[in-house]
């Protein structure tokens, strides 16, 4: 049995890779879904600033025209030095 966060937990995560899909099973922010890291821990900032920090990436937007959009809510205005990260997000 592997259990959340234990070294075996750790390494099958690390050699593994999501199918993204609809969305509707991969958390944004927590999930490493981009890279090899979750997104938290490259964007910490924006994380921290999420009024979302645990939600699939499904509800993190919306398709328009055939065109994704996401929906990046923030807990409070965002200062300058912060929007850096956030655009170097490339959503």
């Amino acid at each position: 049995m592997i259990n959340h966060g234990d070294d075996a937990s750790e390494a099958l995560k690390r050699c593994s890779s999501y199918v993204i899909g609809n969305g509707k099973n991969v958390t944004f922010w927590i999930d490493t879904s981009l890279g090899d890291t979750p997104l938290k821990v490259q964007f910490p900032r924006p994380y921290k600033l999420s009024i979302k920090p645990t939600t699939k990436i499904h509800d993190m937007g919306e398709w328009t025209h055939d065109t994704w959009i996401w929906n990046l809510i923030w807990r409070r205005n965002v200062e300058a030095f912060e929007w850096e990260q956030i655009n170097s997000l490339q959503l």
